[in-house]
């Protein structure tokens, strides 16, 4: 675990999207990708786009009385 005083992120605890991949639908998943690949975004921002997604589908169901 980081515990410096400046801390940062390091890819060993942002495997967000490697975690919660198969819990996204295809076109989630490319989406991503391209956010990464095509538009340059860093792998951090987009595991950070990965869990909001994740959140805010999340309180869709609640809200629908879907879960």
């Amino acid at each position: 675990m980081n515990l410096s005083l400046g801390y940062h992120k390091t890819r060993e605890f942002s495997s967000v999207r490697g975690v919660f991949m198969q819990e996204f639908p295809l076109h989630m998943q490319n989406f991503l990708t391209y956010l990464e690949t095509i538009r340059g975004k860093s792998s951090l921002t987009v595991d950070e786009y990965a869990l909001d997604l994740r959140m805010f589908f999340r309180f869709l169901k609640r809200e629908r009385g879907l879960v």
